[in-house]
């Protein structure tokens, strides 16, 4: 059985891990269609993990943690995806 996706960071006093369930690179591209899906709704624009803003035309990546899914920028969905097998 592979172990699951996950992020690891090492903060001041410990070492922060967020478990992923599943991650999907490149779910959807950021722009004006996703923000009118999202409209009324928590807006999703910003990576939960390195806190980067999504920018127009930047691939979205989703996952789903503990308490429901996250975005997750390209870069961090590739570093998750390979955590993955560790």
């Amino acid at each position: 059985m592979s172990s699951l996706p996950k992020l690891t960071r090492r903060v001041p006093s410990r070492v922060k891990t967020a478990e992923f369930k599943w991650v999907r690179r490149n779910f959807c591209t950021m722009g004006d269609t996703y923000r009118k899906a999202r409209e009324g709704l928590r807006p999703m624009d910003t990576c939960s993990w390195c806190s980067h803003k999504i920018e127009d035309g930047e691939p979205i990546g989703l996952a789903c943690g503990n308490r429901g899914n996250v975005v997750l920028c390209d870069d961090c969905a590739v570093q998750a995806l390979e955590n993955a097998d560790e």
